[in-house]
């Protein structure tokens, strides 16, 4: 495997990587743990589909719309499993999420964090980290830029930090850090592995017409 596949790699699993801690960021607005699994499945899901997409050479806007398609497939099937015998979701479907985002919403006005994981608050958040993965994904790999790969989800980490009940603030902090630093770090290996791709291939060329 080429430095730059190896990079690229990293890059791919650090990004995963902040995704998950995020995720896991939320218990300070949700109580129990019985909405991890539904949105470690989506994250999960969110950033294969942007790796198998980009990898598959297709553009942003192709990329953009089998993403969504995707989300809607996923969060069908793993948040409203009574709906999900169609695969996509129906009529039914989004009749449940009006009516569970209307109850998340009251229940956020007369509430404080941490509340119980209603099916509108995990639809809203886990709308939120697929969306932020995927954007993640599309800034490292197709802008190169390292302030928008971690955007998305230092703005969702700063929302639990006010929105919160704000337990454990140093755990949280630590691994955030951790995770952002990491994805950083693999960026500018990325970036170094390409440069020096660049230049060997550009020294290659010299020397091939200084030959001739």
């Amino acid at each position: 495997m080429s430095p730059r596949r190896i990079t690229d790699v990293a890059t791919e699993i650090a990004i995963a990587a902040l995704s998950l801690v995020v995720t896991f960021g939320l218990a300070r607005l949700l109580i129990d743990l019985r909405w991890r699994a539904d949105l470690v499945t989506l994250v999960v899901a969110s950033h294969l589909l942007a790796l198998v997409v980009r990898r598959a050479g297709f553009g942003m806007g192709i990329s953009a719309v089998v993403s969504a398609a995707g989300m809607l497939v996923v969060s069908n099937v793993v948040l409203f499993p009574e709906t999900s015998g169609s695969i996509v979701p129906t009529g039914e479907t989004l009749g449940l999420l009006r009516s569970d985002l209307k109850a998340a919403w009251n229940a956020f006005e007369v509430q404080q964090a941490p509340v119980e994981p209603l099916r509108g608050f995990v639809a809203a958040a886990g709308l939120a980290l697929w969306w932020a993965a995927a954007l993640a994904d599309w800034a490292a790999f197709r802008l190169r830029s390292m302030p928008a790969t971690i955007t998305p989800a230092t703005t969702i980490f700063v929302l639990t930090v006010l929105l919160g009940d704000g337990s454990h603030p140093v755990i949280h902090a630590a691994l955030f850090n951790a995770a952002a630093v990491a994805v950083i770090l693999s960026l500018r290996l990325s970036r170094q592995a390409r440069d020096d791709v660049w230049v060997a291939s550009g020294a290659a060329a010299g020397l091939s017409s200084t030959t001739r």
